[in-house]
């Protein structure tokens, strides 16, 4: 069956007035946020879903579903629906896993356009079976590999905060020696043509962050950078929407990934892309940061270019189509 036919029952399948009670969130029945937010995405973007899918795995996964609801949470039958056509359009149509990732805290990864989600609570034999979801260990297995080759390459302090990265829920990274680092005024004049809107706006951005020249003394104070990434796949390449969301897990995962490295390295300074998003509403100019220690500098602030330092790293700049990918770095 046509994916886009499974697209058009789903929509066809909840009420106008079912619709306007999901829009607003006042349902008669539960509704999770989640399953909530998956039904309007698949009615309001208006996307077309190329490609087939078969039609008896369809159905034997509905089925599964219904079965496990009725067994599960037999006191709303009414609201097994939602349910059921929320994992309907994250497996057959989005390509994602049925549960959201601060609820089973999966992992993701994404090479040449095609994501790759595994997840701590897998477990055969369950719903887990026809989740996108693998089992954790398969990239566990993957991450040591990763760590031992730097370790060989770059000594145990660096395996040590790779292995933090990698855990802190990015795709890669890569060793770079400070020494071998360049940044360049153009970068910097690129932030100052304001097209991210956040040029003087912020403590984390320039001219606050101090001069290109200010920001590379202050980077050689260290041996090395880690420049890390993380990938995400988007609806279509005008996924803005997409794009924002993705923006917010990167920084929460550079929030992440502060909190381990500032216990056993408080000797560490950590770049994110981008702008600060800690406060809706930045201190800067009038008074001092509010969460100095939640605030990062950009890293294209500084001046570096990053397709350059991705490629001294070693690591993907670029990650296929529809995707977006966001840049950080540690300094040790």
């Amino acid at each position: 069956m046509d994916r886009q036919d499974i697209a058009d029952r789903i929509i066809a399948g909840i009420s106008p007035e079912e619709w306007e009670m999901l829009e607003t969130g006042d349902t008669e029945v539960p509704v999770s946020e989640h399953n909530r937010k998956t039904l309007l995405k698949l009615k309001n973007t208006y996307l077309d879903f190329e490609g087939e899918a078969d039609e008896a795995e369809v159905e034997a996964f509905k089925k599964s579903l219904e079965c496990f609801l009725k067994d599960r949470w037999p006191e709303d039958k009414e609201a097994h629906k939602y349910v059921i056509s929320s994992c309907l359009a994250l497996k057959y149509l989005f390509r994602l896993p049925l549960h959201p990732q601060d609820q089973a805290g999966w992992y993701s990864e994404v090479s040449d356009g095609e994501a790759k989600y595994f997840c701590p609570l897998y477990e055969e034999g369950t719903v887990c079976d026809s989740c996108e979801c693998s089992d954790m260990d398969d990239l566990t297995r993957k991450w040591a590999d990763i760590t031992d080759n730097t370790r060989d390459e770059w000594g145990d302090e660096s395996a040590l905060i790779q292995s933090d990265i990698l855990r802190a829920g990015f795709l890669e990274s890569g060793v770079i020696k400070v020494s071998d680092l360049k940044v360049y005024q153009d970068v910097r004049d690129l932030c100052a043509e304001n097209t991210c809107r956040h040029y003087g706006r912020t403590w984390a951005c320039p001219p606050a962050v101090g001069t290109v020249e200010e920001c590379i003394e202050r980077v050689k104070q260290y041996d090395y950078m880690q420049i890390f990434s993380k990938a995400y796949r988007l609806s279509d390449d005008m996924d803005f929407e997409g794009m924002m969301e993705a923006l917010k897990d990167f920084k929460d995962c550079v929030l992440k990934l502060a909190e381990v490295l500032r216990g056993p390295m408080d000797d560490v300074m950590i770049l994110s892309n981008e702008s600060c998003n800690v406060c809706s509403s930045c201190a800067y100019p009038d008074s001092p940061c509010r969460f100095p220690d939640r605030m990062f500098h950009s890293i294209e602030g500084y001046g570096f270019n990053v397709s350059e330092l991705a490629g001294m790293a070693g690591i993907n700049y670029i990650n296929g189509v529809p995707t977006v990918s966001y840049f950080g770095a540690v300094v040790y």
